[in-house]
């Protein structure tokens, strides 16, 4: 259901009456598209101003509302504790806006003060289907609020990174003036969010400003008024959407609003005699989250330890602790004062080298029990579909579970408790008498990633398991050849199926209590099959239930059904120990100080995310992973393996690196590792070969192995191994340091900015700025570069290689210390003038106004100010 404008401009509904998303093509300019299921980022608030404030969304299944929708225009009417509304949306005739305009009546017999809330998620990039980073886009958006004489606060948006249309612009404002604004989801959706599913933001007097954070969420209030008995009263919204504007954000830019407003001049009103259809509704909107409560002290000592480590407490009330081995516990307040969800990712069958049979899931305390279940390649072998979003308002993804207690339903959220070990996530639910248990574990033995539910006090519940699939792959779902199994396997033509034709993952039922299993059908009060991606448990009443999921992708799985799964939770921990032991070489760090003991107890986290770092490329934020970071992988991985003596792994990553070397001696800045290979990035930033030499070279220190110098490793060819190129490792080396010397600024020994260095912000748009700018940063990586690989030449007894070397980093040093050093500050940047001379030197500093450069030029004195990159340039 959409409707549309000539201008291109698109509003797509869905069957409840929500917002799905709002395009011209090929721009999104809402965030990202709503399912039946979530939220949608999009709606219209109406509030009273009682203390507290009461609020009611006035269309989606949140809503009172009934709607229709023709070619024209959206309409939702309803009746809100006697106040009746009428909600229109109107897409301008003349241009890329459109206008929202909300008819009040107080049928009521008593006055009622009133304002309304318009709430807009913002993205502005080109459209996709795919996994879309809240993170990553808002974080180049630029959001301010301006102020008007006649329109009070104004809300601005521009996606500051070009696209193919240029800079996308968005403003909001208020026809009848808006009170305040805000401009991000941390301010409106809130901490709590995640544990009740109402925006904070509704509930305040005032939205909260101006704030960049990391979900671009806006919002703007109505003026406050107040209604009579059987008083009537107009808002009207207005949004100016423009595909590029190339310019920031400024005052000049309200002088557009009153003709943007006078576009918009026909009343749109819904007919009588027109049905209104209804909002669908389903489970994920009509239940509500579990209204836990806290722990007492002697059932934190039951459930957990009487011995407690590095309890963490705030106003006398106990947050978090660590006990027993390697196990922390965060309770239910900690998770809604965090800004980010705790959150763990697990691995299956992991050792310390790369393997595509490794498996995967990723579970966070607001009750995702398993998301993104994998086996292989992080990016495109998801079973389980991702959570992409640190406020849950997408509660449909990966596995869920309802629990219905005394005839209610109600969905697993924030825990009264949650437990993070080295292979396990651990949920405990109290709610009245009633205390429950969810536990996540994967086994160090098999691609095998298991769940069980515990009633510990309390009647049986019936459960509903929701298992929601990754929309890519197609998953479809048939009964397995022995009993209380079932077979996923993707669709024909999927990236999965074209890689591994047998890929499939078999999902088993341990338990022996009864259950029955279907779509999505089940999921919704009319029962009907909406096409949504689904497999749903029922469970009947019960104290216990378990369940596995088993990657089968390479190839099947011997594996039998769990019998107990107490004892198998218990074994599958101590080889999770076991294997962090001989990880660790069981390095133990005693003294008298507090630090000492702080430092044992995170240094096992940090070995186990060095190892998802590599062998499961993802995170919690950075969802959408399965590359190696060039750079990345030579540093902490890398380093780590090198320390704890895993002389052969470590080995396997330099053959892996180097192999997927680019004939002329570079890197992208990241590929794929696996049997997605020729998925990778076209370039790198200029520092990203570096940390390629630098591992080799320690690896040579640390082992004297030489002789690797002699293996024969392919590059890398688009076409596979069979058709690239091979040559022993000396030579993929040599040939990255005569690229790297021949890259050398005419004159000089100092390499290029080419593209970039460390700082992602400072990415060159100039190829001409690219070939003259140098960075300090990727100097002094050369200077260490060869200095170490020099070392590796005489080991090998390659004498002259090594003085030709040391000769270059002699130069290369002379010319750092002539060109970017200035009375003793080494500076950030150079300028190569076009006849060859360096002769302008910029210093960035941070400030809380943004970059500060401090140009020097070599024959004058230094000119020190606030300016842009472009600016400092043009001085």
């Amino acid at each position: 259901m959409e409707i549309k404008n000539s201008s291109g401009l698109r509003f797509c509904f869905l069957e409840n009456g929500s917002i799905q998303h709002i395009e011209v093509d090929p721009i999104r300019i809402s965030l990202k598209a709503a399912t039946p299921f979530s939220k949608s980022g999009a709606n219209i608030y109406l509030r009273k101003r009682t203390n507290p404030i009461e609020f009611k969304a006035l269309f989606g299944p949140e809503s009172n509302s009934h709607f229709l929708i023709n070619e024209h225009a959206f309409i939702a009417k309803g009746n809100w504790d006697g106040i009746e509304y009428v909600c229109a949306l109107q897409l301008s005739t003349k241009s890329m806006s459109w206008q929202w305009s909300i008819d009040i009546q107080n049928t009521t017999s008593e006055s009622v003060a009133l304002d309304l809330v318009y709430v807009q998620d913002v993205g502005l990039k080109p459209i996709s289907n795919g996994l879309v980073n809240e993170y990553y886009v808002s974080q180049y958006l630029e959001r301010l609020i301006l102020d008007d004489k006649q329109f009070g606060s104004v809300l601005c948006c521009r996606q500051n990174t070009k696209e193919s249309v240029g800079n996308p612009w968005l403003m909001l404002a208020c026809k009848n003036s808006a009170a305040s604004a805000s401009t991000d989801g941390m301010q409106f959706l809130g901490k709590t969010f995640r544990e009740t599913g109402i925006p904070e933001g509704v509930t305040k007097k005032k939205l909260g400003g101006e704030y960049s954070g990391e979900l671009s969420i806006i919002a703007l209030q109505e003026n406050p008024f107040t209604l009579a008995a059987n008083e009537k009263h107009k808002s009207v919204f207005v949004a100016l959407y423009l595909p590029d504007h190339p310019l920031a954000t400024s005052s000049a830019d309200l002088h557009q609003l009153p003709y943007k407003i006078k576009e918009f001049h026909d009343e749109v009103q819904a007919q009588d005699q027109i049905e209104l259809l209804a909002p669908d509704k389903n489970i994920f909107n009509t239940s509500a989250f579990l209204p836990v409560v806290d722990l007492q002290d002697e059932e934190i000592n039951i459930f957990f330890s009487i011995n407690r480590r590095h309890n963490e407490v705030e106003n006398g009330k106990l947050l978090s602790f660590f006990y027993g081995p390697n196990t922390h516990v965060m309770l239910r307040e900690k998770e809604i004062l965090a800004d980010r969800p705790h959150g763990h990712i697990l691995q299956a069958e992991a050792g310390y080298k790369a393997d595509e049979n490794i498996g995967s899931t990723t579970s966070y305390a607001f009750g995702a029990f398993n998301s993104q279940i994998t086996q292989g390649n992080t990016n495109f072998n998801i079973l389980l579909s991702v959570v992409t979003s640190q406020f849950n308002d997408s509660p449909e993804t990966g596995q869920r579970i309802f629990v219905e207690i005394e005839g209610q339903r109600y969905l697993l959220g924030v825990p009264s408790a949650f437990e993070m070990g080295l292979n396990h996530c651990r949920w405990i639910y109290k709610f009245g008498s009633t205390i429950f248990q969810v536990r996540t574990w994967t086994s160090k033995t098999s691609a095998r990633i298991n769940l069980d539910f515990k009633v510990l006090s309390g009647k049986k519940v019936k459960l509903l398991i929701t298992n929601h699939f990754d929309k890519s792959n197609g998953w479809t779902v048939a009964p397995g050849a022995a009993n209380d199994e079932f077979i996923s396997r993707p669709k024909a033509g999927s990236m999965i199926a074209d890689k591994f034709p047998l890929a499939q993952f078999r999902i088993v039922i341990n338990s022996h209590s009864g259950f029955s299993t279907s779509g999505d059908e089940a999921l919704f009060t009319n029962s009907k099959s909406h096409g949504d991606s689904f497999f749903v448990i029922a469970v009947n009443e019960t104290t216990q239930f378990c369940m596995s999921f088993i990657g089968e992708v390479c190839k099947t799985a011997n594996l039998e059904k769990i019998k107990n799964a107490d004892n198998q939770f218990a074994a599958d921990c101590l080889d999770a120990q076991s294997g962090l032991n001989d990880m660790s070489l069981n390095l133990s760090l005693k003294g008298n100080q507090e630090d000492t003991a702080a430092i044992q107890e995170i240094l096992p986290w940090f070995c186990m995310n060095a190892v998802t770092h590599f062998l499961t490329p993802h995170g919690l934020e950075q969802f959408g992973g399965a590359a190696w970071g060039t750079r990345d992988v030579s540093q902490g991985p890398f380093d780590l393996l090198l320390t704890l003596q895993k002389y052969e792994e470590a080995k396997q990553v330099l053959r892996t690196i180097f192999s997927n070397q680019n004939t002329i001696g570079d890197w992208p800045q990241w590929w794929m590792f696996d049997s997605y290979f020729n998925i990778r990035a076209g370039d790198c930033h200029g520092d990203v070969y570096y940390w390629c030499i630098i591992a080799f070279s320690s690896y040579i220190k640390v082992t004297g192995d030489v002789k690797f110098l002699e293996e024969v490793l392919p590059y890398y060819h688009e076409k596979g191994v069979a058709h690239a190129e091979k040559t022993p490792l000396s030579e993929h080396l040599d040939r990255l340091i005569k690229m790297i010397t021949y890259s050398f600024i005419p004159g000089t020994a100092l390499v290029p900015f080419g593209g970039g260095d460390w700082n992602d912000s400072l990415q060159p748009v100039s190829k001409d700025l690219a070939k003259r700018m140098i960075s300090s940063w990727t100097v002094e990586m050369t200077y260490q570069a060869f200095s170490e690989y020099q070392f590796v030449y005489r080991l090998a007894g390659n004498i002259e290689k090594a003085e030709e070397l040391k000769d270059i980093c002699t130069q290369i040093k002379s010319d750092f210390n002539k060109y970017l050093v200035r009375d003793g500050v080494v500076a950030g940047y150079g300028l190569v003038e076009k006849d060859g001379s360096i002769n302008l030197l910029l210093h960035p500093s941070d400030t809380t106004t943004g970059i500060h450069y401090s140009i020097l030029p070599m024959d004058r004195g230094v000119i020190s100010g606030i300016f842009t990159k472009e600016q400092a340039l043009h001085h």
